[in-house]
């Protein structure tokens, strides 16, 4: 937990920037109900949502890729798949897929 001076300077001005930036804000009491387990990072059901919206990919094929990322603890690695270097197999095409995580062309697909 952040000291009261930490969250005044710092923490409260990134989450009021984030909002005013159409961002939603998931209040503390609301983490463990959308994370896997208080040492997951992911919100799954963004993420899932996200691939989905993002890759035109179906259900099945988001929660693989929220299962396959779960796994990842390279920075570097993670560094990559952000950038765009991540791909899976995706059933009906013959080659994989590359899978964006973050829509870097279209800010409003993120949320």
């Amino acid at each position: 937990m952040s000291t009261p001076c930490e969250y005044t300077l710092a923490e409260k001005p990134c989450i009021d920037a984030l909002v005013d930036m159409d961002y939603t804000w998931l209040p503390p009491s609301q983490n463990d109900r959308a994370r896997d387990g208080q040492n997951q990072v992911i919100l799954r059901d963004e993420l899932i949502q996200a691939v989905q919206r993002i890759n035109d990919v179906s259900e099945e094929v988001a929660r693989g890729v929220y299962h396959e990322l779960l796994a990842v603890t390279d920075n570097e690695q993670w560094t990559s798949i952000l950038r765009g270097n991540y791909s899976r197999t995706v059933p009906g095409e013959d080659t994989k897929k590359t899978i964006i995580i973050i829509d870097l062309l279209h800010p409003e697909n993120n949320t």
